[in-house]
């Protein structure tokens, strides 16, 4: 048996019921509207931080990097998967793909940590309101630059060593590589932050009752 020759075939996706005219029909227009959407809301949000507010907050800013890590989404993302899932299999070749692959894994994780970050800043702000401010300092550039950088380089560094794998084929597209090191990167950059997220929001809202109560033994007196 010739390997070269069945690596170089396409390996197809199983249809879903229905068949291809399922994905035309309805599948093409839904992901055109979320990209649309998309480009829509976070275009808004990075014209706003941009043009229409001066004062460039820590918060601001958070929310402005999110923005264009959600923005890539529809730049990127959800146009391969149309493609992906459309044609059956991945016709672009090697590099496309890891493009494809590395910005869809790293917008999913720096969107969880930006909303990690978010919350440790307003728990910051409730606890300790003298210290922290709005104002941009070094340390909080650094905070946004790292979360970028590492992610980026995490998934980059992981999709080219299993790109290079003979288990990979480009047409395939896929990176489920062991269910150890699916396992580790989820819980590493999903869902750590998405835990971290609920427990810091929920100590957040400890504080705020604390503080109400305070606030109504102070009016009873």
């Amino acid at each position: 048996m010739n390997n070269s020759s069945n690596e170089s075939e396409p390996i197809p996706v199983v249809p879903i019921s229905g068949g291809p005219a399922l994905y035309l029909i309805y599948l093409i227009p839904v992901k055109l509207l979320i990209g649309i959407l998309n480009f829509i809301f976070n275009g808004y949000i990075i014209w706003l931080v941009i043009f229409c507010i001066r004062k460039k907050t820590y918060s601001n800013l958070l929310f402005f990097f999110n923005a264009i890590a959600d923005f890539t989404t529809g730049l990127v993302s959800i146009p391969s998967m149309t493609v992906f899932t459309t044609i059956g299999y991945w016709p672009l070749g090697k590099i496309p793909c890891l493009i494809w692959v590395i910005n869809d894994f790293s917008v999913v994780s720096i969107g969880a940590y930006t909303l990690l970050i978010i919350a440790i800043h307003r728990y910051q702000q409730i606890t300790r309101p003298l210290k922290t401010t709005e104002k941009m300092t070094n340390t909080k550039w650094a905070v946004i630059a790292g979360q970028w950088l590492v992610t980026n380089a995490f998934w980059a560094i992981s999709a080219v060593i299993i790109s290079n794998s003979d288990e990979f084929i480009p047409e395939y597209c896929y990176f489920t590589y062991t269910f150890a090191y699916v396992f580790t990167a989820d819980f590493v950059f999903y869902i750590f932050p998405v835990v971290g997220v609920f427990v810091v929001n929920s100590m957040v809202f400890g504080q705020l009752l604390k503080k109400k109560r305070k606030q109504n033994r102070i009016g009873v007196q």
